[in-house]
Parts: C-alpha cells; structure tokens; sequence
C-alpha cells in the first residue's frame, strides 16, 4: 500500500474518501494473497502495458 501511496495514490483524495481508497487496497491485497495461494504456477495476466514505438 505504500508503494500505491508514494506513486501518485495521493492524487485520488480528491476524487474518493480515504475510507474507501483504503478498503480498495485492502481489497487488491487480499485478491493479490488469494491468487497468489490458489495459483498452481500457472500464468496470469495482472497488468498489461503498452509502450508506443519510437
């Protein structure tokens, strides 16, 4: 959650209550520990990035 934190999370107080943008981290944590737990060393997508040609 720090990582989050120091990585522009900040910039969402705005938008969303603190309240609510910690039940989201704690959300993504568990899911996080939840795949990672029943994961049989299989392959998964969690983030896709594209970056453009230069």
């Amino acid at each position: 959650m720090l990582k989050n934190l120091q990585n522009g999370a900040t910039k969402l107080f705005r938008f969303i209550s603190i309240t609510r943008l910690f039940k989201y981290f704690n959300f993504v944590e568990e899911s996080e520990r939840h795949l990672e737990d029943s994961a049989e060393y299989d392959w998964y997508l969690m983030m896709l990035t594209v970056t453009p040609e230069e």
